[in-house]
């Protein structure tokens, strides 16, 4: 008896699904490259429908994925956990039109397959950059730099405002809109546990107002900068 065409459809539509299911059974770019088929197929397929998501965004995501699984030495591929790398995908889903915060779920992405980065891709990476901003991203590389091609980290001076307990960077490098923005950053920073903040002394001088803090990268905030944030955006 002759196949069904219907037949043939269903096996061509759960082929991408088997495939990601049983990823022994094949290489790691291979299965690397079956599970964004699966992945991207339906997004294109979903928002082709509602034309709410820029297609060009969708591709360049895509791109980027592929750009950073391709950096990782063969030697170093290892499968990469379910558990990270699909839930890393989905919430993805809705920053892809943001520059700053799609190559970072990129990254995280292929640090999933990265036997140097994948014992310390956390699950809560993917929520930490669902809550940053471009500003608070490019905030985070303040506190590395890089020297003779090593990245190290470097605590910045900070102040608060005792009455209301804001952060800034240096106060006259800002006007009033870039300080109540930095402010805001800060606080988020500190608040999701990327930096700890620490008082040092008081200043007399400056009133009782003022209060002098260091922050610095937390050991959570290194492990997300490497694997996220660190490659070559790190000032020097």
């Amino acid at each position: 008896m002759a196949e069904k065409p219907l037949g043939k459809a269903l096996e061509a539509a759960m082929e991408p699904a088997l495939n990601i299911a049983n990823p022994p059974a094949r290489s790691i770019g291979k299965f690397f490259g079956d599970t964004l088929d699966f992945w991207f197929s339906n997004r294109e397929l979903k928002y082709a429908k509602k034309r709410i998501m820029d297609e060009v965004a969708l591709r360049k995501f895509r791109e980027e994925c592929e750009a950073e699984f391709a950096k990782i030495p063969e030697e170093d591929l290892v499968p990469p956990r379910k558990a990270l790398l699909f839930p890393a995908l989905d919430a993805a889903e809705y920053y892809v039109e943001e520059d700053e915060l799609r190559i970072m779920f990129a990254r995280l992405i292929a640090a999933c397959c990265d036997e140097r980065k994948a014992s310390r891709v956390h699950p809560s990476f993917a929520i930490t950059i669902q809550q940053l901003s471009p500003l608070d991203a490019q905030n985070l590389r303040r506190f590395i730099y890089k020297k003779d091609g090593l990245f190290f980290d470097s605590p910045i001076p900070v102040f608060s405002l005792s009455d209301s307990f804001c952060y800034s960077f240096d106060l006259t490098t800002h006007d009033d809109d870039e300080w109540q923005l930095t402010t805001a950053s800060i606080a988020v920073l500190e608040k999701i546990g990327l930096i700890d903040i620490r008082e040092l002394h008081n200043s007399p001088e400056k009133g009782s107002w003022y209060q002098q803090h260091e922050a610095r990268l937390s050991t959570f905030g290194m492990d997300f900068l490497d694997i996220c944030l660190l490659p070559q955006e790190a000032t020097p």
